[in-house]
């Protein structure tokens, strides 16, 4: 198993984030959730695409993402599923550039 994806499936297929998730990607990963699968849907500016990209990737290495077909995300497991709902504003993807602090 790719490390921490035990761990990470567990959390996927309880339909919240992984304890210790920063907001900006537990944020991102309902987005995602949620139906919001691309950069550009994620995202209304570049920075905000930067930070979109950067915060898919910090999902991805922890196994609650994966890439898909047409530049599309998906979230891991059975999450998906079971999602609390998804995040309304496409700037919340902003805080995910901020999630590992200084």
């Amino acid at each position: 198993a790719v490390l921490g994806h035990d761990r990470a499936s567990g959390a996927a297929a309880s339909g919240r984030p992984p304890r210790g998730l920063a907001p900006g990607l537990a944020a991102l990963l309902d987005a995602v959730a949620g139906g919001r699968s691309t950069v550009a849907e994620l995202a209304r500016t570049p920075a905000e695409a930067d930070a979109a990209l950067l915060g898919l990737a910090e999902l991805e290495a922890l196994a609650l993402v994966r890439r898909a077909g047409g530049g599309r995300y998906v979230v891991s497991g059975e999450r998906g599923a079971t999602a609390r709902g998804q995040a309304s504003d496409p700037a919340i993807v902003a805080a995910s550039s901020n999630a590992g602090g200084p």
